[in-house]
């Protein structure tokens, strides 16, 4: 199961993007977009980085790669007028480029880094043009693929910049993202072995599992008497708990 996977660290060079208690964005999401990277890649993932130097992109074709998935890393500040008030951790999706699939991957993310790291949780956002036909942000309105934006706290938070001076910290944030992507791509996988289930008690999709790199020796596996038993208990799991997410969502 190998995706392209685009990681864009926000702003850098001449651009430092927000700057308080003695932190840079631009130095933040850099730290945390190799980390991610290097994660995704021990994964098996080809990941390609925006930027993997202290260089300013400007807002281009360089900062939407060609990718399944594209995940743009910042840091947030509130406005001048109250300074230090904002904290916490959220999460920009889209509403016009693959919606469900943007929100599904930005929910995916914000939980995952949650668990590692005790930010407060603003939950998903988004934003549309004054137009109301697109997006307001770039990161999200432009690349091809499947895309958020995370904002990791607020850097002129006491809080936030406590937790964002910690090297430890940002390694925590990068697992959170990189973990929330990987979640959300072997949920896509699970739902199209899911629709091939069916077809012919489950040999195809055992095949395609294979295929993906989550399974070995299918055709073993698809002989009758394996069935159902042979499934390592963490997949079979994951299929369950996605159909009912499925169920879920129908009877809503």
């Amino acid at each position: 199961m190998s995706y392209k996977i685009a990681i864009d660290a926000g702003h850098g060079g001449k651009d430092p993007g927000a700057v308080a208690n003695g932190l840079q964005e631009k130095n933040i999401t850099l730290y945390i977009a190799l980390e991610v990277a290097k994660i995704l890649r021990a994964a098996g993932q080809y990941v390609i980085l925006t930027r993997d130097t202290d260089r300013f992109i400007d807002l281009n074709s360089q900062r939407i790669p060609i990718a399944d998935v594209s995940v743009s890393i910042h840091v947030n500040k509130s406005p001048s007028n109250i300074s230090g008030k904002g904290k916490g951790l959220e999460t920009w999706v889209s509403l016009f480029n693959q919606p469900t699939k943007s929100r599904e991957l930005g929910q995916n993310i914000q939980d995952s880094i949650l668990k590692h790291i005790s930010f407060h949780n603003r939950g998903l956002k988004t934003q549309v043009n004054s137009q109301g036909n697109a997006d307001l942000l770039y990161m999200l309105r432009k690349p091809k693929g499947i895309a958020v934006l995370v904002e990791c706290g607020f850097i002129d938070s006491p809080i936030d910049s406590e937790i964002l001076k910690s090297e430890n910290n940002l390694k925590k944030i990068a697992q959170g993202i990189a973990s929330g992507i990987i979640q959300y791509l072997v949920k896509e996988v699970i739902d199209v072995a899911l629709e091939q289930w069916m077809i012919d008690g489950g040999r195809t999709a055992l095949k395609y599992l294979e295929k993906q790199g989550l399974i070995l020796n299918a055709p073993e596996w698809s002989k009758e008497e394996k069935l159902g038993s042979a499934t390592p208990q963490y997949l079979t799991w994951m299929m369950l708990q996605r159909l009912d997410e499925k169920i879920e969502k129908k009877l809503k």
